[in-house]
């Protein structure tokens, strides 16, 4: 059999081609293959595709914020004391700043792996036009520092404080408001549950620093406090991708917090659900939330146990179509013409004011 050989400089060129091809898509799998098994087997992916994800969203402000901000004073990045990294916080207060104001410890959220305290700096100069000082905290989230250390790093701001209190005229140890939003409420949650709960307190091994008698009350926003819940979203949605992501990039996230890729059939970390271990002695609490991509369900299950054990509880849920973290956006009307935020907002007012 005569076998042919181009031995044409067109045919060379075509081999060329040919070779290449072949060596690039050679490449292509073999990135495409430890792209995959990376993603798989690290948390780091998922990690860095949250944080993108939550460094896209910006607050609608109050329509009133220059006039609000020039009657604030904001002093940033004090250093607190800490056994870990990103222990900053702000000081948010009226300008008239000699008197001491009920303080409020705030902790921001963003999926326990990601956000800033700079993220909600603008609705807490509205809450500090109304009277209060807002200690406003950076924490080491996950992966670099893991569960428990960012209520560790709230107990270290608040003996920062009590340590240096001359230091700081405008705030008031004895009238302390807790609060956080997304990730951050949780955080918040379990930090006043140690604070109020001796048997809480010696079974997270975490030592309380204050008297239940300081703080006054929590302000709780759009938080997850169900663990059990939380596993339901390891539970593929439907068909779509998107359904198929949020399972995938869920346990990640839990694992990167948790340092635990297996958390959902860990039984230590049933510690997490909030309303196990709340007593009569949680604070005065205001808890909202939204219908839209966010934990409204847990938020009313909370409400109803605290509300159970005697504890005054504000509550505020709307039949509107509101997502996550809405409470933020002081500037947005809906499309029924309402400002669920501002009118959110309000209602704080009122519940801090009682």
């Amino acid at each position: 059999m005569i076998k042919y050989r181009c031995k044409s400089k067109g045919c060379e060129i075509m081999k060329k081609i040919f070779k290449f091809f072949i060596r690039f898509f050679i490449i292509i799998l073999v990135l495409t293959t430890g792209i995959f098994i990376f993603s798989y087997v690290s948390v780091y992916p998922s990690v860095w595709l949250t944080r993108m994800a939550f460094s896209q969203g910006k607050y609608t402000e109050h329509d009133d914020i220059e006039l609000i901000s020039s009657e604030v004073y904001v002093s940033k990045d004090y250093d607190y004391e800490s056994i870990s990294s990103k222990n900053q916080f702000n000081i948010i207060s009226p300008i008239e700043n000699q008197k001491r104001y009920p303080t409020v410890i705030w902790v921001h959220g963003g999926a326990f792996v990601s956000g800033d305290k700079s993220g909600n700096e603008s609705y807490l100069k509205v809450l500090a036009h109304k009277g209060y000082t807002i200690i406003n905290l950076n924490y080491q989230y996950a992966p670099k520092a893991k569960y428990p250390m960012p209520i560790i790093q709230v107990s270290e701001v608040y003996q920062h404080l009590e340590k240096n209190i001359d230091l700081y005229p405008m705030v008031d140890l004895n009238q302390i408001i807790l609060g956080g939003d997304s990730a951050g409420a949780h955080i918040i949650a379990q930090f006043a549950l140690i604070q109020t709960n001796p048997k809480y307190e010696a079974l997270v091994n975490i030592n309380k620093v204050m008297n239940k008698e300081q703080i006054k009350s929590i302000l709780l926003y759009c938080g997850p406090y169900d663990f059990g819940l939380l596993k339901e979203l390891l539970n593929p949605i439907g068909t779509s991708i998107l359904g198929q992501i949020i399972p995938f990039l869920s346990r990640r996230i839990g694992a990167a917090y948790l340092g635990d890729m297996k958390w959902d059939k860990n039984e230590k970390w049933d510690v997490l659900t909030i309303k196990n271990y709340v007593t009569k002695d949680f604070p005065k609490t205001f808890i909202t939330d939204a219908k839209d991509y966010s934990f409204e369900e847990q938020g009313k299950q909370l409400a109803k146990v605290l509300e159970e054990k005697g504890v005054l509880v504000t509550k505020v849920f709307y039949d509107a179509n509101l997502a996550h973290e809405y409470q933020f956006n002081l500037g947005t009307k809906n499309e029924d013409g309402n400002n669920y935020a501002l009118m959110t907002f309000n209602q704080v007012i009122k519940f801090l004011e009682e």
